[in-house]
């Protein structure tokens, strides 16, 4: 016999719900051990209440960002103020510019990699660098050769 309450969309919901609380409790560890300034997850509007409720209980702030979509937003993770005041300074930034991404990125605890990876999609016009084997004329900057 099935039991009505295992159906496919009580499983897929439970498991939304499992995923959301786990990275609740895995971005609040990195929060709170100082990996990373603030995080961000995305859910449904439908758990804000449960998700806000989790945070609080793992000892961390949050701000909601319900610009996202009609049926999503997302949800920032912080500790500190500076992270708060990061993060409202972010949001009223009307584009985006390419220190904000870089300075952005690694205060929020993003590798060097990801962070390239934005940069270089998102600023393309922006990326510079010459071969390696090009001299680096700051190195030589004061030293008197």
């Amino acid at each position: 016999m099935s039991d009505a309450t295992d159906t496919p969309l009580n499983t897929d919901k439970a498991f939304g719900m499992g995923l959301m609380f786990g990275q609740i409790a895995v971005h609040c560890e990195h929060v709170l051990s100082g990996g990373k300034l603030a995080a961000q997850i995305g859910c449904s509007r439908d758990n804000v209440g449960l998700a806000c409720d989790a945070i609080r209980r793992e000892g961390c702030q949050f701000i909601v960002d319900e610009k996202v979509s009609s049926d999503r937003v997302s949800i920032w993770i912080y500790k500190k103020a500076i992270a708060e005041t990061l993060i409202r300074v972010l949001d009223r930034e009307s584009a985006p510019s390419l220190s904000g991404a870089i300075i952005s990125g690694k205060l929020f605890g993003y590798a060097d990699n990801e962070i390239e990876d934005y940069v270089t999609e998102h600023f393309p016009q922006s990326i510079t660098a010459g071969p390696e084997s090009e001299p680096n004329s700051l190195r030589d900057l004061g030293t008197g050769d």
